[in-house]
């Protein structure tokens, strides 16, 4: 009997198996390159006790990772979606980031982050029927 006979492929992985995956990958990749682990990163701005803005990520190999950046409704067009990406940018660059990367399917939200000095370096149109995929990027900070 072979090993190959005693494999079986396995659709929907327990928990624990899925979190070996993800730490094997980050451990091939971290030998891969001289980078850290992945940091969360969120940043929230309050009026009173509700939050009305966020932003969520992570920060890994010296680049904040924006996933989401949110604005209630009833606050948005008041400038506090770029007040809270400043801000951002400022607490990645004391976190030891040099650069930062968006990627959003929403052709306004693109045009927004290159209002504030991203630079798209990737397209995918029809990523999924009817959107295109857009891959920004702001560097701060040459890479050295």
């Amino acid at each position: 009997m072979s090993a190959a006979d005693n494999r079986r492929w396995q659709l929907g992985l327990p928990a624990e198996d899925a979190a070996r995956v993800a730490e094997g990958e980050h451990g091939y990749r971290q030998a891969q390159s001289a980078g850290g682990r992945p940091q969360a990163f969120s940043l929230g701005l309050y009026e009173g006790e509700d939050l009305i803005a966020g932003l969520t990520g992570h920060t890994e190999f010296h680049r904040l990772f924006i996933d989401q950046v949110w604005v209630e409704d009833d606050w948005r067009g008041g400038g506090l979606g770029t007040g809270l990406l400043r801000r951002a940018e400022a607490e990645a660059l004391r976190l030891g980031c040099v650069d930062a990367l968006v990627e959003t399917l929403s052709d306004r939200t693109a045009e927004w982050f290159e209002s504030l000095g991203f630079t798209c370096v990737a397209h995918v149109h029809d990523y999924l029927p009817g959107f295109t995929r857009h891959i920004l990027i702001k560097v701060w900070k040459p890479r050295g």
